[in-house]
């Protein structure tokens, strides 16, 4: 698998920093993306210019608002510059509005699946990560055509991953998200907490915990429920882990 190092969202950016200091200490030369804010992204991506700066790394400002500017020349090149690529919060749909069909988004893929570039996203920018996006349906989640769905980047196929996932309570989200898009695992990433996965294996890291949301065994027929109707979760098995913990993703267990 490729190399991702993916966060829940409102990761720490004054005090110790565990997360972005992490990241700094794999990535060398980060491409900060804002692309999925649409006010004031430079803001943003100053704040993260200055935080991975500060712990040596340099950066590279990659400002694109509009799939035009994806297949910018600047922009491809820039790919070969870096290896390391951050993707801000924001909105995990204009990401996709954004760079689906791009020569970048291809070029990126590529590189990443190439272990060249590693892949990394806070809140928006970890949602976009799977073949499959969730979006909306916060609190309703066990009431069926409550969730919208979209395409995401595809570099993980196996799993959902949903974030913010403790603070704005969506376990209930992506157990639909997993019944209706007929996937049985996900990964619920919470603010301030993150995975970095390599070769298959998943290490936690930051202050909060991570869950592990397997479906394997549930036996509800989905489609037979109602639109508009609530329905159980039954047979779930979850796994939460916390800071220095390992996960094998192939095996769906700790290590």
């Amino acid at each position: 698998m490729a190399k991702l190092f993916l966060i829940g969202g409102a990761e720490d950016r004054k005090d110790d920093k565990i997360i972005l200091k992490r990241i700094s200490s794999i990535g060398k030369n980060i491409g900060i993306c804002p692309s999925a804010l649409k006010e004031n992204p430079l803001d943003t991506y100053k704040n993260y210019k200055e935080i991975f700066e500060s712990f040596g790394s340099d950066t590279k400002e990659l400002d694109i608002r509009d799939s035009e500017e994806a297949d910018d020349e600047k922009m491809l090149k820039l790919l070969d510059e870096i290896d390391t690529i951050f993707f801000t919060g924001g909105d995990q749909v204009r990401l996709e509005d954004i760079f689906h069909g791009t020569k970048f988004l291809e070029k990126l893929l590529k590189k990443v699946a190439n272990n060249e570039i590693m892949y990394c996203g806070t809140s928006a920018g970890s949602m976009i990560v799977p073949k499959t996006i969730i979006f909306d349906g916060d609190y309703r989640g066990l009431v069926k055509g409550s969730l919208n769905y979209s395409e995401g980047f595809g570099l993980v196929k196996d799993f959902l991953i949903d974030t913010h996932f403790l603070h704005r309570i969506r376990m209930e989200r992506i157990c639909q998200a997993l019944l209706c898009k007929k996937y049985t695992k996900g990964i619920g990433l919470p603010e301030n907490g993150a995975i970095f996965v390599q070769d298959n294996e998943c290490e936690i890291v930051g202050e909060n915990r991570v869950t592990f949301v397997d479906l394997s065994n549930n036996n509800l027929d989905y489609d037979k429920v109602e639109e508009g109707d609530k329905f159980p979760i039954v047979n779930m098995n979850v796994s939460l882990l916390n800071h220095g913990d390992k996960f094998d993703l192939k095996k769906w267990s700790i290590i």
